[in-house]
């Protein structure tokens, strides 16, 4: 875990070539770093519903430019552990583009509808005092194609932090576990990324351990959800490109994520951005 000065954010980003999109949510942790929580903020836990039955429903409007998925695979084999960088692309929102450029449609509205299913011992590999099993109702988009069980893993005690955390079947090769069998008896595979933490503003964590992490998530503060006159916890999502040199390769790009929480709720909007272009928004239902 490491506290960053916004200087060295800003560079940071920049680099990656967010640096006019992020200028509010820099100036909003600049302006937050030093201010005390309140009892009307509550505890990070409160912004991640957890009651069997509550439903999480989003609609996933496209936008000029293709969104991309970047996930990190951890992958059980004998007893070491091998992480991968996994990019792509979603499957519905390309056939939704091309569909659009032909025909000048606008493009189809998608929807993602989480269910919680209810508390789970262990989550995947992991066996944290708060866990929650989540289970797919629709994906229209493939946000969770080929999953095998989606958790929530969170700590109790100490600092906050949430980690999504999905399985995937050891038959699936870029994902799922392997052994020196291969597939025989091989453990299940799986992907973890951080998506809620409680420290104060400016702050940035990646995902997995170690410097090699291209996934990072910053703490931006409390802001007004876009569209919604309330507050919530603003976060910042950073996917480093594959390499600094990368040129021409439009999948290997990086990109950014701002995920707001309301109280009682959980993730409530997202927004992607790839460069400057807006690829993909995603508002709460419900």
């Amino acid at each position: 875990m490491k506290t960053i000065i916004i200087v060295i954010l800003c560079l940071v980003l920049c680099v990656i070539g967010f640096n006019t999109y992020l200028k509010d949510y820099k100036k909003n942790a600049n302006n937050q770093e030093n201010s005390n929580p309140t009892e009307a903020i509550g505890q990070p836990i409160d912004y991640l519903p957890t009651t069997p039955g509550s439903i999480l429903e989003y609609k996933i409007e496209l936008g000029s430019i293709e969104p991309l998925n970047y996930m990190e695979s951890i992958n059980p084999c004998g007893d070491k552990v091998n992480i991968t960088s996994v990019r792509g692309r979603f499957i519905a929102a390309l056939i939704e583009f091309d569909k659009s450029k032909d025909s000048k449609k606008p493009k189809k509205i998608l929807c993602l509808k989480l269910k919680v299913k209810g508390p789970a011992v262990k989550q995947g590999m992991f066996q944290r005092p708060i866990g929650v099993e989540l289970v797919v109702e629709k994906d229209d988009l493939g946000v969770y194609k080929d999953a095998k069980k989606i958790f929530w893993s969170a700590t109790a005690a100490g600092n906050f932090r949430c980690n999504e955390i999905v399985t995937y079947p050891p038959n699936l090769h870029s994902l799922g576990g392997g052994g020196p069998w291969g597939d025989w008896n091989a453990e299940d595979g799986f992907s973890m990324r951080l998506i809620l933490f409680g420290e104060k503003p400016g702050t940035q964590i990646s995902s997995t351990s170690g410097s090699d992490s291209k996934d990072h998530l910053i703490f931006i503060g409390v802001k007004n959800v876009p569209g919604l006159n309330v507050p919530g916890l603003c976060f910042l999502r950073i996917v480093e490109p594959h390499s600094k040199e990368h040129k021409g390769d439009y999948f290997s790009s990086g990109f950014a994520e701002v995920t707001y929480f309301v109280k009682g709720k959980g993730m409530v909007y997202l927004q992607q951005r790839v460069g400057e272009e807006v690829s993909m928004t995603w508002t709460a239902v419900n």
